[in-house]
């Protein structure tokens, strides 16, 4: 876990038994490199489904399978599944392409000119 607010879960490591470690901010390009290390990534899901969380576009860019899990109602099933290499609940990415940097870059600049979007 990449987190700088590593009080918030300091009191569940010691459940984890080694199987989770915290570790500092370091920069994105490295951190995309560091998760498609990962078996899966973990997605936190909001409380809301009116945005999707920006590490969603890197998890993407990573490849590897990612675990969404609500607030509420935890599905264990899934959960354990995940854990035993079962990733068939994986989150199916769709048109994540539109994310990319450099299609990023051109709507902004297609606004500039003026140019009318979709």
């Amino acid at each position: 876990m990449y987190t700088k607010s590593r009080h918030l879960v300091e009191p569940w490591l010691e459940k984890a038994d080694g199987r989770v470690t915290i570790r500092d901010y370091i920069p994105r390009k490295e951190l995309i490199k560091e998760l498609s290390k990962m078996d899966f990534l973990v997605n936190f899901e909001n409380s809301t489904s009116i945005q999707m969380p920006s590490k969603l576009i890197d998890y993407y860019l990573t490849g590897r399978p990612v675990l969404s899990v609500p607030s509420q109602n935890i599905d264990k099933e899934t959960v354990n599944n995940f854990l035993n290499g079962n990733y068939s609940n994986k989150v199916e990415f769709n048109n994540m392409d539109r994310f990319r940097i450099d299609n990023v870059c051109n709507r902004f600049l297609g606004l500039a000119r003026g140019d009318k979007h979709e």
